[in-house]
């Protein structure tokens, strides 16, 4: 069946798809918003973690619309949200005046209402930090902390519960007062010019005699799509929310390569992907196929028109079998980089293939095609699968 659209005063503005999906051009008010929430519907129930760091990264703005009467606004912007949260994220089809504005292209909009519940963690995350960490200080009044109180719990958070905590509380409490600040009340911070405890750089990654057992588990596991995620992190080296959120217009499978474009560091990032990738990718597109799930996406989430997000179970899986301690997703990253390093490949290289940004490199990183990129790749990649002593790892 087609379409339905209706129009007011000549111009598209709401269609009911054949999906059962319904678009709008302009904003609807609505005056209930449930959803089907009982437990007995739902499977692999599991706890939404990080959300604090996550929406503290977020940016409210205030804008003006181009659209919509160019009516002035408040909200999220999109594109910034899905590097973030990308699950509340979704590409709409355009109608009306919007499709117009974009020349016939989808557009991004924001899931307010599945946002809440990582607004939810955030604040039991934060009160969770508040009543574990500042009991010494919490029952007097901002203008009655004094520096002295600070510097005594920083120091004794970081003899009891690690520096780490320390460093991340007094943080905390510096963010508190500036606030404080900014709705003008006036009051002295005492977290300032406190000294953070210096913190170690994890050194942490695959070590020669683990990769056997690691790549024996992968391939044992049984969740197909976990398993690519997995492989696809270790051979490109990105980070973990960029692979997630992986998308097949971003790969150029002629020039073997993908972009991510507006990377952490602020810049378009060019991954070359060498052949155990392209091996992962292959394997990934006939059998999205198979699942009917292409929806632009590597790794299709199969519940949701969304990526898959979930790689946490299967970590601790491969974990499990592997008898692998203390190793973390972000781990995978750090291994390309330092079997880069252990065959002798430059800083300026491991930093163009990892995305890191420098001041120092940034001249000597605009010079540099992707192929010693590739080729320093390529020969970490092939180091790691013959310390496995597996004949191949995709």
């Amino acid at each position: 069946a087609d379409d339905i659209g209706v129009s007011l005063a000549g111009t598209e503005e709401f269609r009911f798809g054949n999906g059962g999906h319904f678009h709008a051009d302009n904003d609807i008010t609505a005056f209930s918003n449930t959803v089907s929430s009982d437990y007995r519907l739902k499977e692999n129930i599991l706890p939404l973690e990080n959300n604090l760091n996550k929406i503290l990264l977020l940016k409210p703005s205030s804008f003006k619309w181009k659209v919509r009467d160019k009516q002035q606004d408040v909200g999220l912007i999109a594109q910034d949200v899905e590097k973030v949260i990308p699950e509340v994220v979704k590409d709409n089809i355009s109608i009306g005046i919007t499709k117009d504005f974009l020349n016939g292209d989808n557009h991004k909009t924001v899931d307010y209402a599945k946002l809440t519940t990582h607004l939810i963690g955030a604040i039991q995350e934060q009160q969770k930090q508040i009543d574990q960490y500042l009991t010494p200080i919490i029952h007097k009044r901002l203008c009655e902390v004094t520096k002295q109180d600070i510097r005594e719990l920083h120091t004794t958070l970081g003899a009891n519960n690690g520096i780490y905590v320390a460093n991340r509380v007094l943080a905390l409490v510096r963010s508190m007062y500036n606030r404080a600040k900014e709705w003008d009340i006036e009051v002295n911070n005492p977290a300032e010019r406190i000294k953070k405890f210096k913190e170690k750089a994890r050194e942490r990654f695959l070590q020669p005699e683990e990769l056997s057992r690691f790549f024996k588990a992968l391939e044992q596991e049984t969740n197909t799509i976990g398993r690519d995620f997995i492989y696809m992190a270790l051979f490109t080296g990105a980070r973990r929310s960029n692979v997630l959120s992986m998308k097949w217009k971003d790969v150029n499978l002629t020039l073997k390569s993908w972009t991510i474009w507006d990377s952490k560091n602020g810049e378009d990032l060019i991954i070359p992907l060498i052949e155990p990738a392209m091996e992962v990718l292959e394997r990934r597109k006939k059998e999205n196929h198979c699942l009917k799930k292409e929806n632009g996406y590597v790794f299709p989430s199969l519940v949701t028109d969304s990526h898959y997000n979930d790689p946490k179970s299967v970590w601790s899986r491969i974990l499990r079998k592997a008898e692998l301690e203390n190793l973390r997703m972000h781990d995978l990253r750090r291994s390309m980089g330092s079997y880069q390093a252990i065959l002798g490949a430059s800083e300026y290289i491991i930093g163009k293939s990892l995305g890191h940004k420098s001041s120092a490199a940034t001249a000597i990183y605009a010079r540099l095609n992707i192929n010693p990129v590739r080729q320093s790749m390529e020969n970490a990649a092939k180091q790691m699968i013959n310390y496995s002593n597996m004949p191949s790892a995709a």
